[in-house]
């Protein structure tokens, strides 16, 4: 704390910042560290605010990502294993027209273990 103290002095943040969060590491409590780095309890975790931010920004691209990619996605789903040749076809040319990058994930959700499920998967 008093390489931190000395630091704050001396203008020197980049070095008062790395002093204060080797006390956390040690002193995951500590209060005065807490208040030096600006931090903020966030789901059982300390951030700064700024990455609280960033956190509650992306839940809720993911959220709108979500609501407009789920539904389709689970359709194209259902099409792909149990629809007829034509319904099969249709479905994998939708899913070779997404160019969302938002929607990855939710791909990935719908469709990761798809290659699980096929009787001659090469997977062991």
């Amino acid at each position: 704390m008093f390489l931190a103290a000395f630091c704050r002095k001396n203008s020197l943040t980049d070095r008062e910042n790395w002093h204060w969060t080797n006390v956390l590491r040690f002193q995951p409590d500590d209060t005065d560290a807490i208040r030096a780095l600006g931090l903020k309890k966030y789901r059982n975790t300390w951030l700064t605010q700024e990455a609280i931010d960033q956190c509650e920004a992306a839940e809720r691209q993911h959220e709108a990502a979500k609501a407009k990619w789920q539904l389709p996605l689970k359709r194209l789903g259902q099409w792909l294993e149990n629809g007829d040749p034509g319904e099969r076809e249709a479905a994998l040319a939708e899913l070779q027209a997404i160019s969302d990058a938002a929607a990855i994930p939710l791909l990935e959700a719908e469709f990761a273990d798809a290659w699980d499920r096929q009787p001659c998967s090469r997977r062991s």
